[in-house]
């Protein structure tokens, strides 16, 4: 892969706190570009949110089922390659998963046990789903620089 990793964002929108410092940490090494998002569940939220990041206004998506099934019909070498989830604990499941069953790696920040327990209350939970889950946390030793990593190695087929 010859190009940034295109990363796509549910969650971190005008008044998150959290949401700008997962952009900044994604931007470290330059290797990943912000390409798309749903920053709020408020429409106009999210897309104040999405035109101060300079994103077209067609990539800013009014909820999180808009993005990925919209992303998902894009061209490859056009679409997210990734989503980052950063919302609030108990609404990182559906996006997740769909993000997950559309071909869409997922990065999350929230505890893969309530991902794990979501997942088995779904039918979708019991199908493999061959696209990546990274769980991250605060801890100094874990930084998103190693997920763009990770996916340059998947997407090139050396993992499976």
């Amino acid at each position: 892969m010859k190009r940034k990793i295109r990363m796509g964002m549910v969650g971190g929108g005008q008044g998150s706190f959290i949401g700008a410092v997962h952009r900044i940490a994604a931007n470290l090494d330059g290797q990943i570009e912000l390409v798309c998002g749903c920053f709020s569940s408020r429409p106009e939220n999210s897309l104040a949110t999405g035109q101060s990041l300079f994103l077209p206004d067609n990539r800013i998506y009014a909820s999180y089922q808009e993005m990925i099934e919209k992303e998902a019909t894009l061209p490859e070498g056009e679409r997210m390659d990734f989503v980052s989830i950063v919302t609030p604990n108990h609404v990182h499941f559906g996006p997740a998963m769909m993000a997950l069953e559309h071909g869409f790696h997922v990065v999350s920040w929230r505890p893969a046990e309530l991902m794990h327990l979501a997942a088995g209350q779904t039918e979708t939970g019991h199908r493999r789903i061959a696209h990546a889950f990274f769980q991250l946390d605060n801890r100094l030793d874990i930084r998103i620089e190693s997920v763009a990593e990770e996916l340059r190695h998947i997407d090139d087929g050396n993992v499976g």
